[in-house]
């Protein structure tokens, strides 16, 4: 381009003949020693552009395109890379913003966009993966970081980003997934036995057939919009038994059958001895009564009581 523009439009330039911002196709571009600081680039594609030594420090790069482009001694630093797609890359960048690094032709980092990404013999192990978007990942990585896992094309553990994630069948037995986004991700027949599932986001996930036996799921979100469905709860009941098919939920049980489930119920076996002093409360043939000490506080509502 040659000329100078009387005006442009916002967050719009023009160097060295190039019309560069949001959402530009700038494919195969010699982009070499620019300085665009702080520019506005979101969803650009510099696919096979030549950024060698240039200066994208603070820019925001959302969602921009890298597949093949050359970043030998490109400043990143500060720049928001979310979103980003790449692939191909080649050269060192000089500087690249916090937990991001360049590896195996991929910029990988928080929120980067990695679906359907080879990663055939790339050793990850230094890799910072928690919210990277995956699947469709391919080939074996020669390592991986610790307590971390590729199945069936998502790399999932700690702060993994698994939305709408199919991990169907998979033995995560013990896996670490705290804090990890499973928002609407398929866990039908998902074996998570002892997993770790604190601070986790389950909103709308489905664990049909699942196994949570001994899981941690202490401060999980989003429970209450859960799809069970024979699923193993973490006490080791069957989510079909609980109220609502929850395992969220207390158990169905009505041990008198007067109605009201054992939970509710203010004596469960029906002898007219309230449970909080029946000896046996799940037995009727048993009405012996516990003796309540002479300075006790109880003032006449039982514990089921208090807690509703």
């Amino acid at each position: 381009v040659t000329g100078v523009p009387s005006s442009l439009p916002a967050n719009w330039q023009l160097i060295g003949g190039y019309l560069i911002g949001p959402d530009a196709l700038l494919l195969n571009a010699n982009l070499s020693g620019f300085n665009l600081t702080g520019a506005y680039l979101a969803y650009t594609d510099f696919n096979g552009a030549n950024l060698t030594g240039a200066t994208l420090s603070n820019a925001d790069l959302s969602y921009a395109r890298f597949p093949y482009a050359n970043l030998d001694g490109i400043n990143l630093s500060g720049a928001n890379l979310e979103s980003v797609h790449s692939g191909g890359i080649t050269g060192t960048p000089a500087a690249l913003p916090a937990n991001w690094q360049l590896i195996g032709g991929y910029l990988i980092g928080p929120g980067a966009d990695l679906e359907n990404a080879d990663f055939d013999g790339v050793d990850l192990s230094e890799a910072h993966l928690a919210g990277v978007v995956s699947g469709g990942v391919f080939g074996t990585p020669s390592a991986l970081p610790p307590n971390w896992y590729l199945i069936n094309g998502y790399f999932v553990g700690p702060g993994a980003y698994l939305v709408n994630a199919d991990l169907s069948g998979s033995n995560l037995n013990g896996a670490d997934l705290s804090g990890a986004n499973l928002t609407s991700a398929i866990l039908w027949g998902v074996n998570l036995q002892n997993a770790n599932l604190s601070g986790a986001n389950l909103n709308y996930t489905y664990l049909g057939d699942a196994d949570l036996s001994g899981a941690n799921l202490a401060g999980a979100l989003n429970l209450n919009t859960v799809s069970w469905y024979n699923t193993t709860c973490v006490d080791s009941t069957n989510s079909d038994d609980h109220v609502s098919g929850s395992c969220m939920q207390p158990l169905n049980i009505d041990t008198d059958a007067d109605g009201i489930i054992d939970f509710y119920d203010l004596d469960d076996d029906g002898d007219d001895v309230p449970d909080y002093i029946d000896a046996s409360p799940l037995n009727a043939a048993i009405s012996s009564e516990i003796i309540l000490p002479a300075n006790s506080a109880y003032q006449g509502s039982s514990i089921k009581e208090m807690q509703y």
